[in-house]
C-alpha cells in the first residue's frame, strides 16, 4: 500500500511553476487548526504571499507548506493543480522534487499563477504524500484553498461561500458553453 500512494503522487506529470523557499515567518494557519489536536502524519497549508495586478489579470504568489507529523524524517512529494469553478484546469498537475523532511519540520513550495486570472472563482489543489523513512508508514493529504478575484482584488472565500457564489453546482452540457441542463 505504502508504495501505491506515493506511486500516485509521483505519476502526476512535471511542469514548470515550483521553487523551494524557505519557511514562511509565524504562525501558519496549520498551527492554529491543529494545535492540541490529532494531526495527521502528512499535511498541507496555504498562504497567500503576493497578488500581482496587470492589465491581463491578477497573478498570485502562493507558499504551500508540506508538514511532517512523522517521529522521523519523511520522503515527501506534492502536486497541485489550479481549476475555476467550472471545473476548467487553468493550471495542469504539476509534482515538486522528491524531499526528505525532519520530524516535524516542514518545506515550503512556492506557487505561482498565470497572470491571466480574469474575474470568477478558482480552487487550488494540493496533494501531498509522504513516507516515514524510518518504519515506513505512509500517508498522503489532500487540501483546497478557494479564492475570487474581483474588481477589488483577489479574496480568499470558505468552500460554502465557493459552492454559494460560484458556478461550481450548476450541471451544463457542454462545460465550455453557458446552456445550462434542464431537469
Amino acid at each position: 500500500m505504502r508504495n501505491y500512494w506515493l506511486g500516485v503522487a509521483f505519476a502526476v506529470p512535471l511542469a514548470v511553476g515550483w521553487a523551494t523557499a524557505p519557511s514562511p515567518s509565524g504562525d501558519t494557519a496549520h498551527d492554529e487548526i491543529c494545535a492540541g489536536g490529532a494531526e495527521d502524519p502528512i499535511d498541507v497549508s496555504f498562504e497567500i504571499t503576493a497578488v500581482d495586478r496587470t492589465d491581463r489579470g491578477e497573478r498570485l504568489t502562493v507558499h504551500a507548506a508540506v508538514h511532517n507529523h512523522f517521529d522521523a524524517s519523511a520522503r515527501t512529494v506534492m502536486a497541485y493543480e489550479l481549476v475555476d469553478d467550472r471545473g476548467n484546469v487553468i493550471v495542469d498537475a504539476k509534482k515538486s522534487r522528491v524531499a526528505s523532511i525532519e520530524s516535524r519540520g516542514q518545506r515550503v513550495e512556492v506557487l505561482t499563477t498565470p497572470e491571466e486570472l480574469k474575474a470568477g472563482f478558482y480552487e487550488l489543489r494540493a496533494t501531498a504524500a509522504g513516507i516515514d523513512e524510518k518504519s515506513g508508514e505512509d500517508s498522503i493529504a489532500i487540501k483546497s484553498m478557494f479564492f475570487e478575484v474581483g474588481e477589488s482584488g483577489v479574496l480568499p472565500i470558505t468552500h460554502d461561500e465557493f459552492l454559494m457564489k460560484s458556478n461550481a453546482n450548476l450541471a451544463f452540457l457542454d462545460p465550455s458553453s453557458e446552456e445550462e441542463v434542464k431537469r
